[in-house]
């Protein structure tokens, strides 16, 4: 009898938790819109998987990117899987320059009209370049340098500007042979990860509850411990830590040599400024043969940011395209020049 009741004990604590949980996920999707519970600024779909960076955006794709509060911005993604916005049209210019990074210059957050590719463009196509955006939100330094190479020989560009911003790309490299991503429903997830291939994988891209709990919490923590983890290997090793960033630059220059390609690095800072570690960046850049253009006196003030997000706004890309057209005759006086 004891044990009978234990059963039902335990069943009826069992259908209580279900039941709190389903009230949960029912209140979440009626407070949140799904990029908004995801809290990585995409929902479904956004992403597609990619041989040469484990993911991009998925070609064809529209929809929003979403950081509540802050912005909520359409986006739609060409066949190529670049943001769309006139890529023929600057194709056709007698020179082009690539663009390729992150989000900074995708444009996360402001329209593709405003984000740092077609301000350049709107500078540089009177002197007959055109400017194509290849930027992929989230990449590191070698995801954007890998996917680089296959746009150079897709597109056959005259320049290349590859943007590094001085946190994330660099700490996201760092670890990125340990916690590669891979793409599920058209999310990316950790390669490495609990009931992977599971119905797990379901809750992850589906469940609001899930998405809420991981994408805020649990996300943020393992931000600040591979933070810190970044900061001690700094400490300890900052040769290991700037070759594991300059390499896949250094490659991708070469590659771009072969080819006839002008090639150029601009170093996003962080917003609070410069640190130590930038400037040993330019310098072992430097010393690999490139030419970094350093914005970081561009934006030393708090407008050219979101206000709630560390990303630029529509008056930071406008900033940076001018610091950058001032500084490509320098940097590629070959596409400038001729």
């Amino acid at each position: 009898m004891r044990r009978r009741r234990g059963r039902v004990g335990a069943l009826v604590v069992l259908a209580s938790l279900a039941v709190a949980l389903l009230l949960a996920e029912v209140a979440l999707r009626l407070a949140y819109d799904e990029e908004e519970a995801n809290g990585n600024y995409w929902g479904r779909g956004a992403f597609a998987p990619s041989e040469e960076a484990g993911y991009r955006h998925a070609p064809g794709f529209r929809g929003r990117a979403v950081r509540p509060g802050v912005f909520d911005v359409e986006v739609e993604i060409d066949e190529l899987g670049l943001r769309r916005l006139d890529r023929e049209r600057q194709l056709a210019f007698p020179r082009t320059l690539l663009v390729l990074g992150d989000s900074f210059p995708f444009g996360l957050g402001v329209a593709a009209d405003e984000a740092l590719p077609a301000r350049l463009a709107e500078l540089l196509n009177p002197q007959g370049i055109g400017v194509v955006n290849g930027a992929q939100t989230g990449y590191d330094v070698g995801q954007a340098a890998a996917w680089g190479g296959r746009l150079i020989e897709e597109l056959r560009p005259d320049a290349v500007l590859l943007t590094v911003f001085l946190a994330n790309d660099v700490e996201d490299g760092w670890f990125r042979e340990g916690a590669p991503v891979e793409v599920v429903d058209g999310y990316r997830v950790a390669t490495r990860r609990f009931g992977r291939g599971t119905p797990l994988d379901l809750l992850r891209t589906r469940s609001y509850l899930w998405k809420v709990v991981d994408g805020r919490l649990v996300q943020e923590l393992r931000r600040r411990r591979r933070r810190g983890a970044f900061t001690r290997a700094w400490k300890a090793d900052p040769e290991s830590v700037l070759a594991r960033t300059t390499e896949p630059l250094s490659m991708l220059a070469s590659r771009c040599a072969e080819r006839g390609i002008g090639f150029a690095v601009a170093m996003i800072p962080r917003r609070k400024g410069p640190t130590p570690f930038d400037e040993r960046f330019a310098d072992v850049v430097m010393a690999r043969g490139l030419q970094p253009i350093d914005l970081a006196g561009s934006f030393i003030r708090d407008e050219h940011y979101f206000r709630g997000d560390g990303h630029w706004n529509a008056a930071g890309h406008a900033t940076a395209a001018r610091r950058l057209a001032a500084e490509l005759p320098e940097a590629l006086p070959s596409l400038v020049d001729r």
